[in-house]
């Protein structure tokens, strides 16, 4: 990869802003305001957009947010009149109250230990401290990250990555059993009730989708 392009990418969502076309900016804002804009005008809102857009990207985070939530999303992105696959890196903040914050974000060729260890140490600049429970899946570069930034903090497997993995791992005629299964199991009250749930799995579950259990 050249340099320059390493530099695009890694970059916050304002650089995803400029890759949008004219073109397609000027079609959003059709539907949503039921009038057509000039280029002109389209091409001054986007770069305003793309101002406000860096200022939240690059604003301090003075709150507590003791609980982070941290996943990637595939997308596609327009650079130099082409269309490229990507990484959108999200991280998202819960305070003590239960308000949730997008606190960061970081477009990615695709998604390393490297990149997430880099918008953990880009939010821990701009204030993120105390973080006692982060939440994702288990990409094992995202949660040695984690721990890596987060000294001490408490990682938690997504469930819905989770279930989503067995899932996979199940066959098809099985599904509606395994998601019953699973859905009993992750809402128990304790450890001991889980088990005991997960322990009624019918037979033909456990040899049919042996590898999922």
């Amino acid at each position: 990869m050249s340099d320059r392009r390493r530099r695009w990418f890694g970059r916050p969502m304002q650089m995803v802003l400029q890759g949008v076309s004219t073109r397609r900016v000027k079609k959003i804002t059709t539907e949503l305001c039921g009038r057509e804009f000039s280029r002109q005008t389209v091409s001054n809102l986007t770069e305003k957009l793309g101002e406000q857009v860096e200022a939240w990207a690059d604003r301090p985070l003075e709150e507590e947010y003791p609980f982070l939530l941290a996943d990637a999303m595939q997308l596609k992105i327009r650079h130099r009149e082409a269309v490229r696959s990507a990484t959108a890196l999200i991280v998202v903040g819960i305070s003590e109250e239960g308000q949730r914050e997008i606190l960061g974000l970081k477009i990615v060729l695709r998604e390393t230990g490297e990149s997430w260890k880099e918008l953990f140490q880009e939010l821990k600049d701009r204030g993120l401290q105390r973080v006692e429970l982060a939440t994702s899946d288990a990409h094992e570069g995202l949660e040695s990250a984690l721990r890596e930034a987060f000294p001490g903090c408490i990682w938690n497997r997504c469930q819905a990555h989770f279930q989503r993995n067995v899932l996979d791992k199940t066959p098809a005629d099985l599904h509606d059993q395994m998601k019953d299964l699973l859905d009993r199991t992750l809402q128990a009250d304790s450890q001991g009730q889980a088990v005991e749930r997960f322990e009624e799995a019918p037979d033909e579950l456990r040899e049919g989708a042996s590898e999922a259990i």
